[in-house]
């Protein structure tokens, strides 16, 4: 009887942990770190490439008396804009200025988490199909996941959530005609939730110093210069690009790359330690987009 007890006790505890398990944590200060690889194609020729993407979530506000939060570079081409996971319905919504969404009030559906049946299919100004779920392991920890998709048989795109983890993929495939296109794969490396480091998060070394938003892309003379062993140096970023800062040897060795991910309008700043590197002429290059700019800085032991 005792023995029965205990196990009664012990499913009881495990079915409420299982039922109050958030598939999109949101907290001020929570950031996301993705690594994202995209190949695109067209007739004659093509183009591929990786970088980290960032997702913060910035701050709360109330809209039309409910609370939601400001996500800056939300992965999946949303971008920066107020979310809500709604308590009820488990329903993970944006704000809609526009009112678009006759299914929503001034909102519109990002995914429908609430949904529990394997090929559930939820049609409110988003059409997505549950395609999986079940329990696997992530950073050390074992929670439930939900795999959602846009098509049942070769879908366009792709998005799986995480017990206490969120977004921990995405895939976009885009067919822009019989031949061109775009794939794109972006999976969680790293995150910090509430105050608790996961995974790769070094991303979150680089260091958004203003708010104002530059007019310009540039990058400036690194400080202290010289320097012994390490240097910060400072660039802005006027629209939203794949950013990609790198330091060169006097040879035009690349010898360490310090940003490669795609970054909002902002000024920032990076560190390079050079404690491994002898002394000498070294230079650093920016590449935004179109931009591009290199200066030269010295490491003097």
């Amino acid at each position: 009887m005792k023995k029965y007890i205990l196990f009664s006790l012990i499913f009881l505890i495990s079915f409420k942990l299982v039922q109050s398990q958030n598939y999109f944590p949101l907290h001020v200060g929570d950031k996301f770190i993705y690594f994202y690889y995209y190949n695109q194609w067209w007739t004659g020729g093509g183009t591929s490439g990786s970088y980290k993407t960032i997702m913060k979530i910035k701050k709360d506000s109330i809209i039309n008396n409910k609370k939601y939060f400001y996500c800056e570079g939300f992965p999946t081409g949303i971008g920066n804009v107020f979310i809500r996971l709604d308590s009820i319905s488990k329903n993970l919504l944006r704000f809609d200025s526009s009112n678009s969404c006759s299914y929503y009030n001034y909102e519109k559906l990002i995914d429908s988490l609430k949904m529990d049946s394997i090929y559930c299919y939820e049609n409110a100004c988003s059409n997505w199909f549950l395609f999986s779920k079940g329990i696997d392991t992530l950073f050390g920890q074992a929670s439930n996941f939900k795999f959602f998709t846009s098509g049942s048989t070769i879908p366009n795109y792709v998005r799986e959530f995480k017990a206490n983890f969120g977004l921990i993929r995405f895939e976009d495939h885009i067919f822009q005609g019989t031949f061109s296109g775009r794939d794109g794969y972006g999976n969680l490396i790293g995150c910090l939730i509430n105050g608790i480091i996961y995974g790769d998060t070094t991303v979150s070394d680089i260091k958004e110093i203003y708010s104002e938003l530059p007019k310009n892309f540039s990058l400036s003379q690194n400080y202290p210069n010289p320097f012994n062993p390490s240097t910060s140096i400072k660039y802005s970023v006027s629209s939203i690009r794949i950013v990609k800062l790198t330091v060169y040897n006097i040879q035009g060795k690349e010898i360490a790359t310090l940003v490669n991910e795609k970054q909002s309008p902002g000024t920032y700043e990076v560190s390079w330690d050079g404690s491994a590197y002898p002394s000498g002429v070294y230079f650093y290059k920016l590449i935004a987009g179109d931009y591009s700019e290199t200066k030269k800085m010295i490491l003097l032991k």
